[in-house]
């Protein structure tokens, strides 16, 4: 009997140490360092899926802001070539000004050099421009022509632009007082002779108006000027009528300028401002007239046709620049 009390009491006793050891199987697993901070393994898996999804958000916005700055980097790339294309163009228009400007300034200075020189026709106007001969000669006549000569070759004769002698400051073509005989001896089958216009035989120049202007002009371009006063005067004898004769007035009356022959290019710019009102040129054609009148000292004339310049119409303003210096070489009021 008491046997069996001691082994009822050791089975309880068994019972009862094993009873802890089976309610720590049943708990659920925890990870850490022995510490109060003990965390689950759902714990742990919740933990890296909000840390995963916080990766993914974070690379999106990487991304877009990538992308902003991308775009951002295009604009600033294209805001400092339009930059540098505005400051080539003000580079560019600065230099163009400065050009202008210097010929203007060596223009007064060459003018004002040959007003100092009396009786004595100035350099040039364009300093860059070899030296030419010298133009036709002028010789005044009784009838109130002009007759232009040089040795050895026939001459040629100007009308007067008035039966008084003065030109018309903006009048219609003149139809008394004056005459124009041919600038060239013709032979009898009526062509010009051979050499009579310098060193290019008369039957060589182009026969057309058009192939006879530019020749002129071509041979102006390359500041031959006594060939573009051949072809010019060419023109005018072959083609008078024609519509370019009023631009073959103001291109002879710049060679005729630029060869030291003044009174010749007055003449010509005086008709050419006078008898064609609807050239584009005319107003650079008074100008051009009364820089050339303000070298054979009629100052008078050239104020008065400076005055009457704003009846041509529309004026550039480079060319009411030039006219203003012109009006102070001439002492205008």
């Amino acid at each position: 009997m008491k046997h069996a009390r001691y082994s009822v009491l050791a089975a309880l006793g068994l019972v009862l140490l094993s009873a802890p050891a089976m309610a720590q199987s049943n708990a659920p697993i925890r990870f850490g360092d022995g510490s109060s901070s003990y965390q689950t393994q759902q714990d742990m898996q919740d933990q890296l899926s909000r840390q995963s999804a916080r990766v993914v958000d974070l690379e999106a916005e990487i991304s877009r802001l990538t992308g902003r700055i991308e775009q951002l980097e295009y604009r600033l790339s294209e805001s400092e070539n339009a930059r540098e294309q505005l400051q080539e163009d003000f580079r560019s228009l600065n230099e163009r000004i400065d050009t202008i400007n210097a010929r203007l300034a060596a223009g007064a200075s060459s003018v004002n050099s040959g007003a100092a020189t009396t009786g004595q026709p100035r350099p040039s106007f364009q300093q860059v421009a070899p030296e030419v001969p010298t133009g036709p000669r002028n010789i005044q006549t009784r009838d109130g022509s002009v007759r232009y000569t040089q040795p050895g070759r026939p001459e040629t004769a100007v009308p007067n632009t008035s039966p008084d002698g003065q030109a018309a400051l903006f009048g219609g073509r003149a139809t008394t007082g004056s005459t124009q005989s041919a600038p060239f001896a013709r032979g009898p089958d009526g062509r010009l002779p051979e050499g009579s216009l310098g060193t290019l035989p008369a039957s060589q120049l182009p026969g057309e108006a058009g192939a006879l202007y530019e020749l002129g002009r071509n041979r102006l371009l390359n500041f031959d000027y006594t060939g573009a006063e051949q072809a010019f005067r060419a023109f005018l004898d072959e083609f008078g009528d024609d519509p370019q004769a009023g631009e073959v007035h103001y291109w002879l009356g710049e060679v005729l300028y630029q060869e030291g022959d003044y009174e010749g290019s007055a003449r010509f710019l005086t008709s050419f401002v006078r008898d064609f009102p609807e050239d584009p040129r005319r107003a650079d054609g008074v100008v051009k007239l009364a820089r050339a009148l303000v070298e054979v000292g009629d100052t008078n004339r050239a104020c008065q046709f400076l005055s009457r310049i704003d009846q041509i119409g529309d004026v550039s303003a480079r060319t009411m620049q030039a006219a203003n210096v012109q009006e102070q070489l001439a002492g205008c009021n």
